[in-house]
């Protein structure tokens, strides 16, 4: 296998882990029992791996911040913390989605855009659907004021 044949091979790998990975962390935030094990457990694996960095740099009881750089537990802990806060921003992302969709005024935002991009796609695939379409009764419908003449 050659160097380019290797490269493509690792980015299909690497990005299907990706997306399977941030499919599975996003159904994983709808989840509220999942949530909260996925928290405490990702809280007490950063806790038990704070101990193991401290423990790493002490030497006859005193703490040596100079060792940080060659603790292997050191590098683990900050990756793992990456991994926590990345889990823990795709909660907050499904929490502000949540929330947005509590307000009248942003699902019927929401649901007039739908219609819209969904009109504009069969426009645009069907151009002929143009004359078949009362812009006046849709706008109606969507509860869009007319323009000011």
């Amino acid at each position: 296998m050659n160097n380019r044949t290797h490269g493509s091979v690792y980015q299909v790998v690497s990005h299907a882990l990706e997306y399977t990975v941030i499919r599975w962390i996003k159904r994983l935030a709808e989840i509220p029992v999942a949530r909260l094990l996925a928290s405490l457990i990702t809280t007490l694996t950063a806790g038990v791996l704070a101990s193991a960095f401290v423990v790493d740099i002490t030497v006859d009881g005193k703490i040596h911040w100079a060792e940080t750089s060659s603790s292997r537990t050191f590098y683990l802990l900050v990756a793992f913390v990456v991994v926590w806060l990345a889990l823990q921003l795709v909660f907050l992302d499904h929490d502000r989605d949540v929330v947005k969709f509590a307000d009248d005024e942003h699902c019927l935002a929401y649901a007039r855009k739908m219609q819209l991009e969904a009109v504009a796609a069969d426009l645009k695939s069907n151009p002929s659907h143009a004359v078949t379409i009362d812009l006046t009764a849709m706008m109606k419908q969507l509860k869009i004021k007319a323009p000011k003449k």
